[in-house]
């Protein structure tokens, strides 16, 4: 206003630009789990979001408390503010701990004696295994069919995870 009281009014646009991403992060960069009852594991993490301005959203490829199946998965999470954004990342890592049940055991089919040498080249049919977890790669020492020279042969049978059973065990009247 002036000394003759006039009034002059002009508008001015004032404009806050919010230029920071909020911040963000996961609680872990690993969650490792174990099966115990069944092929899955259920990850739960928390996260810290921190921003200047309001309006901050989470979006993630997985959600806290999601089933995981047996192996590694990548889980993805962002905080978006005004077009913004900050992203972190964990693993969750499942195990498979259950270990596989035999369906059978092997028995011996036929034993063909060597008539040069000692020993029989023996047969079984060999044992098959149920993982509920995916296939089972069972090993051997042994393959039905080899040439065997003496009695007490054990054959061991394992499954792929390191444990080993005593499947077969070959006395004199088999040999």
């Amino acid at each position: 206003m002036d000394s003759s009281g006039n009034v002059s009014t002009q508008i001015v646009q004032v404009i806050v630009l919010d230029t920071l991403a909020p911040s963000f992060s996961l609680s872990v960069d690993t969650i490792q789990l174990y099966t115990t009852t069944s092929c899955q594991g259920v990850g739960s993490w928390t996260y810290a979001v921190g921003d200047n301005c309001s309006g901050v959203s989470v979006t993630s490829n997985y959600n806290t408390g999601s089933t995981f199946g047996v192996g590694t998965t990548k889980v993805l999470s962002t905080a978006t503010e005004s077009g913004r954004s900050t992203s972190d990342s964990l693993f969750v890592v499942v195990t498979d701990t259950l270990a596989p049940f035999w369906v059978n055991y092997p028995f011996v089919t036929q034993t063909i004696p060597s008539l040069t040498t000692c020993g029989s080249n023996v047969s079984w049919y060999p044992p098959t295994a149920i993982d509920y977890c995916g296939l089972v790669t069972i090993t051997s020492n042994y393959n039905s069919g080899d040439f065997f020279t003496g009695p007490d042969t054990v054959v061991f049978y394992g499954d792929g995870f390191e444990r080993q059973y005593d499947c077969l065990q070959l006395a004199d009247h088999h040999l």
